[in-house]
């Protein structure tokens, strides 16, 4: 199974996050990770320098740099890891979590959040951009007592999908009984034109057997998958549904209660981590379950840094 070493929260939450930052101390602990949390502050916009000098906007980041650290160390408190070190940055939250990622090499980040929609510009940088997996957690749907993951059994995503798979089964073991349900919507090639009357008058093609045989490969492909994934004692429950893949997943995640989805994001541009997998991106905002997006083996994040330059908006030597 996976295994994480330093993992890295950044709460965009206005509440909860003392609840989050236990299930991650707890994770931490299974792992023997270390946590960091690093907070931001937004940066003043061009405008509304030209209305003070430098040091009223000095002024007010102090004021609330300590106070917002103040709240972080209350939730550590209340989290049980009262020792983890926090950083507080002036800036993009996006462009400050991925260059901690690439300084200090952590292998997973973990931001809270209220609504996607509020929060839709670092969240989506982040998931199409970091190098390692992105857990966002809803505080209202901190567990990880019921997962699904989602995977496509195509020859050529089969390291993502052990990598799904065994990233599941890690957050998983936390359970006394793990268990995690493994889901593959496919879609009949065609089939819209293959029932078309004008097309089955020139063609005789028996489309319920059709159906049958891609779910049988189907169903075989993923059960040789699943029996060659390290799960440690975590039992895997399939289904194999036929349909659009985004109905399919907010369809089972709400009759099984999930609390955590495990999906792939995949560069489909040609130009790898600039856009995320369309059926991620559509997930992301259809779901109201935590979910944990895991890029491929291999993967580089397009955004590079380089030496700090004065006057410069961080690292960056590419654009965010």
């Amino acid at each position: 199974m996976g295994t994480f070493r330093r993992i890295l929260f950044t709460p965009l939450a206005r509440g909860d996050n003392d609840r989050a930052l236990a299930a991650v101390a707890a994770l931490a602990d299974r792992h023997r990770s270390t946590i960091s949390v690093l907070a931001s502050i937004d940066e003043p916009s061009r405008l509304q320098r030209l209305l003070h000098d430098a040091s009223f906007f000095e002024e007010v980041q102090y004021a609330q740099s300590q106070a917002m650290l103040d709240e972080i160390r209350h939730w550590c408190q209340r989290a049980g890891c009262p020792d983890v070190d926090v950083e507080i940055e002036i800036g993009s939250a996006a462009l400050a979590v991925l260059r901690r990622v690439h300084v200090e090499a952590h292998d997973l980040v973990v931001i809270t959040s209220d609504s996607i929609a509020s929060d839709h510009a670092t969240v989506r940088r982040l998931l199409r951009k970091s190098p390692c997996p992105v857990w966002v957690i809803r505080p209202a749907r901190v567990a990880t007592a019921r997962i699904l993951v989602a995977i496509d059994p195509n020859p050529a995503e089969e390291a993502l999908n052990r990598r799904i798979l065994e990233l599941a089964a890690t957050m998983a073991a936390g359970s006394e009984h793990p268990r995690v349900h493994v889901v593959h919507a496919w879609e009949l090639y065609g089939e819209a034109t293959l029932r078309n009357p004008d097309f089955q008058g020139k063609s005789i093609i028996d489309l319920e057997e059709l159906s049958r045989r891609q779910e049988d490969v189907v169903r075989a492909a993923i059960d040789d998958l699943l029996e060659n994934v390290d799960a440690g004692a975590t039992r895997w429950i399939l289904h194999v549904e036929k349909g659009e893949p985004v109905a399919v997943l907010t369809q089972l995640i709400d009759d099984e209660n999930v609390d955590l989805l495990v999906i792939g994001t995949v560069a489909r541009s040609g130009v790898s981590g600039l856009v995320m997998g369309n059926t991620a991106e559509r997930v992301l905002d259809a779901v109201s379950c935590g979910v944990l997006a895991v890029k491929p083996p291999g993967f580089t994040s397009p955004i590079q840094f380089g030496r700090r330059t004065p006057g410069s908006d961080g690292w960056m030597s590419t654009p965010l």
